[in-house]
């Protein structure tokens, strides 16, 4: 049985309905994770004020988030004895957070963050 246009142009009106509600969505959950960033920023220096570096790369530093369930990837540069309490402090955020030691990444996530990193603090 074919659809009669007054359902089919119902059927398109929800569908645009939906994808704006979704594209709205997604943008206030980038701010929030931008705004998570930050005092992800500001927590990491209170706990190691040696950090030398902290740099946003993956989809978020991009801007190419594409689903509401996207991370926050995160490299740094620290002190070893620091970094285990700096993922300590990411596991409690309310995003998924990626946390690697630049220093210890291997060469595809050095090669992400160069073409992709965001410099958030640089010493």
């Amino acid at each position: 049985m074919p659809l009669s246009s007054d359902k089919l142009s119902r059927m398109a009106d929800y569908q645009q309905r939906f994808q704006r509600q979704k594209a709205d969505a997604l943008a206030i959950r980038k701010a929030q994770a931008h705004e998570e960033v930050q005092t992800l920023v500001r927590e990491f220096l209170l706990i190691d004020p040696g950090i030398t570096k902290i740099i946003l790369f993956g989809s978020l530093a991009r801007n190419d988030v594409s689903s509401l369930d996207f991370d926050i990837d995160l490299a740094v540069s620290c002190s070893g004895e620091h970094f285990l309490a700096l993922v300590a402090l990411a596991l409690d955020s309310p995003f998924k957070v990626d946390l690697v030691e630049l220093s210890t990444a291997d060469s595809r996530i050095k090669s992400a963050v160069a073409r992709d990193g965001v410099v958030l603090y640089e010493k």
